[in-house]
């Protein structure tokens, strides 16, 4: 237990490239890179303080790849304005996925509205309206997050009537979906 008390505070503290990667050679020396948790963290570092690409190089050396390891990248791609990689990486997913009986590697509601939010920044809401088939049939549709994301898509693809759809949807729409339809109507 006081390793692992010992790694997250390293982990809080890490901020330069030399920092995480003495970090990364220190979890390889002990053999801790295999840990889902340790890598999705070393993800997230890399993509912050050094490259997405230093990222990406990690990720791709990574033989189980969880939820979590696959959303850290979504999430530094799309922040990083990469929209085209963002929804490549998330096609990817799903088809491995699909490959896979594990639940641990399927798109959440997380890694859903990342895409819905990349294919609203690049307006391509044919894409969209089939990430959002895709709800439906896996009935992740009720999210808050990726309600809004949604709303967003269709606002930014001139979509109004869709948007407000998808709102009425919601029984209960909490302030997230009531300022992305308000923010629509901007």
């Amino acid at each position: 237990m006081e390793r692992w008390n010992f790694l997250v505070k390293l982990f809080e503290t890490c901020c330069s490239k030399l920092s995480i990667s003495q970090l990364h050679s220190h979890c390889l020396k002990v053999g801790l890179v295999h840990d889902s948790f340790i890598v999705t963290k070393l993800n997230v570092l890399y993509a912050r303080y050094t490259s997405i690409h230093h990222a990406h190089k990690l990720f791709e050396e990574t033989p189980h790849k969880t939820v979590y390891l696959w959303n850290a990248l979504l999430r530094s791609y799309f922040y990083e304005g990469e929209w085209v990689e963002t929804l490549s990486l998330f096609r990817r997913m799903n088809y491995v996925s699909s490959m896979s009986i594990e639940e641990s590697q399927r798109p959440d509601n997380y890694s859903v509205s990342i895409a819905l939010k990349s294919c609203a920044g690049l307006q391509k809401l044919l894409l969209g309206k089939m990430i959002h088939g895709f709800l439906k049939k896996v009935r992740i549709d009720d999210d808050m997050f990726v309600g809004s994301a949604l709303i967003d898509l269709y606002f930014k693809c001139g979509q109004m009537n869709d948007a407000v759809k998808v709102f009425m949807e919601y029984p209960k729409p909490d302030v997230v979906l009531w300022t992305s339809i308000v923010s629509g109507y901007e």
